[in-house]
């Protein structure tokens, strides 16, 4: 059945009696609304109904007579599962007459939103609601639908069954039952038959606050307390068959008042009024020849430029003068237009039309006549409320079963409350022209197929022409929207993968801003089809319309996914053009090409990045990743990009998505790919990551203008293994600036400017860097950058690090001469070497500016010499051994600027020449050792500090030009050589320390041992041939000797 609901009412509200008369106390905030205090009162029934004439543009049953009837009802009268009966809302504005409020004067707010459903009706002679003091369930004044209460509305009723009539109706506005009780006054209030306009309404709260309330039609939950929200459905169903307000009459917005609601057995008044307008086609199809019948799927009201006001906050203040007063005005002065939470328009109401019974059709059938119309009856009726408002730009659009479309001007004014904007349309004189216009995804599948199978065929860019009148989201779910069960699954239109497939020129475009949505959970291709009926040029698909991907969002299971490029079976170009912006919250792929040709080009921005819920949620798999990919056997694939912002993954490969059957995206086709080429190329404008931008084998990416690598955390990563026609590569022909990482295994090229770098640059041993240098800047202090499980620091003063990687002698030649390498690199990490050693004298330049970390999986030797001899070489400004590595240092007088760093598990080794060749080996500033350093050479000096705290070896002599510190439970300090020297301090803190036989040390200042073990050897233990050492002042001993204290000479 259809419903009858109320589109204007006045209510009259009473309080149901109790066997006592009670005492509520002020309370502290109920039903949600904590924090708000008032006095609380027992809740009752409410009466609702009609004081106000003119139903002509009003439709509450089918004959437009005011009635409160459920829209759905079993057989026998009651109420079905889903209770289909009218929701009302009652909101206290705050005002108490007896002081208890929690404001004095209302403003736009209200503090509760209570529901009340309609469950009877009242007496015809009845003033309000009045129960037994001793059952609150029978009613004396009236009767309760099957199932409510006592007593029951008679359910026998004759006047129609058809349509939304039922049993209920005994005339077209009364109903009857019968009541044995008595009491006093019944005469006055009993009557046996039932208003139907005048809704008896309960509640599920036990207590309400006393005073002063606003009650309004139809309720929702969109708030609690805050302003009240007035709201109209976008979309419509309307069936040529029910009556002509059917559509209209659940959702029309009233509002009443009553001024005191005080509980208990008093009643209060309640004056109510419509808030909602009408927007109403008539049409009609009349000729002096009868024409043939018309059929007319969709009816839509649009507004392009200003839009339709649906949802709006009301001023709770106003609403009550204005009921006060008893006239609503324009409608717009009871909106909350200072902050409102709701004020939301669309460009398009729509009106999905149907014929259901005899001749059933998705559409309305309007027949021809020779008859001009003169009755109600002879046109067919779209009427659909909407809130009141001034649209300058309003007209009325027609679509016709070819989805071709007709566009008219409706007529200018206001919709003011309770009144309506009419267009009456005769058919016979439209003009129904081949524009596709599209109000939702059943419309949209229609408009492609549609063209799929009879567009036109010319070259033109818009020869097919689709244009949104609102935003569109795309789901293939016809389990959710049976009205896209035509177009979807196996040999249909989108097949059964979700295709969407052209082979003529098509442009989608919106002349109010609409956009395309991919909604989560679903899976969607863009396909050119097998072959292509231009025939003059590839088929162009122009999405002139801003495109969104949606993540899982709130309530998704997975993100939504969507590709673009290819042919459906064979190697046919495909040319997809997006000139609006895209965002991308899910999957995109873009260049999905297996065989042919594919070229996409987004002349707007493409911003990939998670939406609000993606991590909250965990549903981060898949989500703001973009592809750019193809030539899974053969072709290329080409993207144009203007601008992309990337905050989480974006990847270039050569490959194609496989029909996503797989759960997650990272389900590709097996890459067949052999030529010796980049198949995948993208052009980008401009690039902004914080995130990841990894270029894969066969793939290029130029960015013309601007690359900013943005964040500490943004990565590039160019993947390559040495082959350079075919390794990943990065044109940069702009500026470009890093304050992340940029991991280059393939090859990258700085053609316009040098990068600005603040961050990481790795040069791994298979990248190649061309063009510019990279300017690594300025900075104080030290500069320490951290990518996986990698740390590099450096003391050089450069903002940012370049990491230059050697493994060969000709690399690490390359890198200490080549004229963007050299100046570039601060930091050289050696990975191995093809030669037994590095011979530092055979390189153009040292390393003196350059940090060195070693990072191989064999020993890394550093030699210095020549013909005539050695020779004298920097090995780094600053090393450092990582752990499970090992330097060996020998053969050459070889320094560093500044520190030798040995890593916990890593080895130094300074060792004497196997050939008798000199070996002399200074440490610029700190010998800082946490592993082991093993010293055999004539000479180590440190010219600063030596700080131990693992495992130091000498067996030869040593100077430290500062201090001594070896500390550590596990530390061990061995000096077996002669004569050594310490010009500052030595200081023990555990460990042991141990000075050989016949070894002279000399320290100039403290000697201390806070902890660990001292010894002083002598030959078998005895005191002969001793350690001598001697220290200008003896501290504490505070450890353990078996031997001797240092001696103390001063």
């Amino acid at each position: 059945m259809k419903t009858n609901k109320i589109l204007l009412f006045s209510l009259a509200a009473a309080m149901m009696a109790s066997c006592a008369d009670d005492e509520f106390t002020t309370n502290n905030g109920i039903n949600g609304n904590e924090g708000v205090s008032g006095k609380l009162v027992e809740a009752g029934l409410l009466g609702v109904g009609l004081n106000e004439g003119n139903a002509d543009t009003r439709a509450y049953n089918p004959e437009g007579k005011f009635v409160w009837m459920p829209a759905a009802l079993e057989n026998d009268g009651s109420l079905t599962t889903n209770r289909l009966n009218a929701k009302i809302g009652l909101c206290w504005t705050g005002v108490a007459n007896d002081g208890f409020g929690a404001v004095e004067t209302a403003d736009q707010k209200v503090y509760t939103n209570y529901e009340y459903e309609h469950v009877g009706w009242l007496d015809v002679k009845a003033k309000s609601p009045k129960a037994d003091p001793c059952d609150a369930k029978l009613l004396l004044n009236g009767a309760y639908i099957k199932g409510e209460g006592k007593p029951e509305a008679n359910f026998e009723g004759l006047v129609s069954t058809e349509g939304r009539w039922n049993k209920y109706y005994y005339t077209k506005t009364t109903g009857k039952y019968s009541s044995n009780s008595e009491w006093a006054g019944r005469e006055e209030e009993y009557s046996g038959d039932l208003d139907l306009a005048r809704g008896i309404f309960s509640t599920k709260n036990a207590s309400v606050f006393e005073g002063e309330y606003l009650a309004y039609y139809p309720y929702t939950n969109a708030f609690t307390k805050g302003q009240i929200v007035a709201n109209e459905p976008t979309t419509f169903t309307v069936d040529q068959t029910a009556d002509r307000y059917a559509a209209a009459s659940d959702v029309a917005f009233s509002i009443g008042y009553i001024d005191n609601y005080v509980g208990g057995n008093a009643a209060s008044g309640i004056s109510a009024k419509t808030l909602s307008g009408f927007l109403i086609a008539k049409l009609y199809n009349y000729a002096t020849q009868a024409p043939n019948a018309k059929n007319i799927k969709t009816v839509i009201f649009y507004s392009e430029g200003q839009g339709i006001l649906y949802k709006q906050d009301l001023n709770a203040k106003a609403c009550v003068d204005a009921l006060k007063a008893g006239d609503l005005g324009a409608g717009t002065n009871l909106y909350y237009t200072a902050n409102p939470l709701f004020h939301e328009t669309t460009n398009a109401i729509v009106a999905n039309l149907c014929k259901t019974g005899e001749n059933a059709a998705d559409n309305f059938v309007v027949e021809g006549t020779a008859d001009e119309p003169t009755e109600a009856d002879d046109y067919a009726w779209i009427a659909l409320p909407v809130l009141p408002q001034n649209i300058s730009d309003l007209k009325v659009i027609l679509i016709d079963t070819d989805d071709k479309s007709c566009e008219l001007s409706m007529p200018t004014g206001a919709v003011a409350p309770n009144k309506a904007l009419i267009k009456e349309i005769n058919l016979a004189e439209c003009e129904f022209i081949p524009e596709y216009l599209v109000v939702d995804e059943a419309s949209f599948l229609s408009a492609m197929n549609k063209i799929k199978e009879k567009g036109a065929t010319g070259i033109a860019e818009d020869a097919n022409k689709v244009k949104l009148l609102k935003d569109i989201t795309l789901t293939f779910d016809d389990t959710k929207n049976p009205a896209i069960a035509p177009y979807v699954g196996s040999g249909k239109y989108t097949g059964e993968y979700n295709s969407l497939f052209f082979d003529k020129n098509i442009k989608i475009y919106s002349a109010c801003g609409a956009k395309l949505t991919v909604a989560a959970d679903t899976k969607m291709h863009i396909k050119n089809l097998a072959t292509a009926v231009v025939t003059s040029a590839t088929p162009v698909l122009t999405i002139d319309v801003p495109v969104v991907i949606e993540g899982a969002g709130c309530c998704g299971d997975k993100v939504g996914k969507l590709s673009i490029g290819g042919a459906q079976s064979i190697a046919q170009p495909c040319t997809v053009v997006m000139t609006k912006n895209v965002e991308n919250y899910g999957t995109l792929v873009l260049g999905n090409n297996a065989k042919g040709n594919t070229e996409v080009t987004i002349k707007g921005t493409l911003t990939n990045k998670y939406d609000t819920d993606a991590v909250n949620r965990l549903k981060t798999t898949d989500a703001a990743t973009v592809y750019l990919v193809g030539g899974h056997t053969s072709g290329t694939s080409d993207i144009t990009i203007q601008k992309v912002i990337n905050e989480n993954k974006v990847y270039s490969r050569a490959t194609a998505v496989d029909i996503w059957t797989g759960n997650d995206v990272q389900w590709f086709a097996n890459n067949n790919v052999t030529a010796d080429k980049r198949i995948v190329t993208a052009t980008i404008t401009t690039l902004e990551n914080k995130g990841l931008v990894e270029i894969g084998d066969r793939t290029l990416i130029n960015v013309n203008t601007s690359l900013k690598n943005e964040i500490a955390v943004s990565v590039i990563d160019i993947i390559g293994d040495g082959h350079s026609a075919t390794d990943g590569r990065l044109d940069v022909k702009g500026t470009s600036a890093n304050e992340g990482t940029v991991d280059n295994k393939g090859v990258v090229n700085f053609t316009g400017s040098s990068l600005d770098n603040n961050g990481l640059f790795i040069d791994q041993l298979s990248g190649q860097v061309g063009g510019k240098l990279v300017d690594n800047g300025t900075a104080t202090g030290t500069t320490t950058k951290v990518y996986g499980d990698k740390t590099y620091s450096t003391d050089l003063g450069k903002a940012g690090i370049y990491v230059s990687q050697v493994a060969t002698v000709d690399r690490m030649a390359f890198t200490l001469s080549d004229v963007v390498e050299e100046p570039s690199t601060v930091i050289i990490e050696i990975l191995g070497c093809d030669e037994q050693f590095y011979n530092l004298e055979d390189f153009e330049k040292n390393m003196e500016n350059k940090d060195v970390y070693i990072n191989a999986d064999k020993q890394i030797a550093f030699k210095s010499f020549n013909a005539e001899g050695v020779t004298e070489s920097c090995f780094g400004h600053c090393v450092t051994v990582l752990a499970n590595n090992t330097l060996l240092v020998t053969d050459g007088t070889l320094k560093t600027i500044k520190d030798v760093k040995v890593e916990k598990e890593g080895i130094f080794n300074v060792r004497a020449s196997k050939d008798g060749k000199e070996v002399k080996v200074t440490i610029g500033q700190d010998l800082i050792n946490e592993g082991t350093t093993n010293h055999t050479a004539q000479l180590l000096t440190v010219n600063n500090d030596l700080k131990n705290t693992g495992k130091f070896k000498s067996d030869s002599a040593f100077v430290v030009i500062n201090d001594v510190t070896t500390s550590g439970s596990g530390s061990e300090f061995d000096s077996n050589g002669t004569p050594n020297s310490v010009k500052g301090n030595f200081t023990q803190d555990g460990g042991e320390v141990t000075f050989a036989m016949k070894t002279t040390t000399q320290i100039d200042g403290t000697f201390a041992c806070q902890a660990g073990k001292f010894e002083r050897e002598g030959l078998n233990g005895g005191i002969q041939y001793r350690a001598t050492v001697n220290v200008g002042e003896l501290g504490a001993t505070n450890g353990t000797t078996s031997t001797a204290w240092p001696t103390q000479y001063k």
